[in-house]
């Protein structure tokens, strides 16, 4: 520990939580849509198609 000097952990600090952050913004922002997709889903099922991608985007965040 006493080679890394505060500003190195500090750095590693940031650049993950920055990492983080990231990631639930973009859940966050992905899910809203998601949820109205699913929901015109369920209330016309032929529109199948044009919504499968919007509720299924969000199990995607994973892959980041």
């Amino acid at each position: 520990m006493s080679d890394l000097s505060l500003g190195v952990i500090m750095a590693i600090f940031g650049a993950g939580l920055a990492t983080v952050m990231a990631g639930i913004g973009s859940i966050v922002g992905i899910g809203y849509p998601a949820r109205a997709a699913a929901g015109g889903l369920s209330e016309d099922p032929r529109r199948f198609g044009s919504l499968f991608l919007l509720v299924v985007l969000p199990g995607t965040q994973g892959f980041y």
